[in-house]
């Protein structure tokens, strides 16, 4: 995908500890834009 001016991205993340725990998401949620 190339990104450039007057574009619109989004991601869908996941983030966890060093344990391997989810602390936070954006499954079930809207992306982030």
């Amino acid at each position: 995908m190339l990104i450039a001016a007057n574009k619109a991205v989004s991601i869908d993340y996941t983030l966890t500890n060093d344990a391997g725990e989810v602390i936070d998401s954006s499954a079930g949620g809207a992306p982030l834009v």
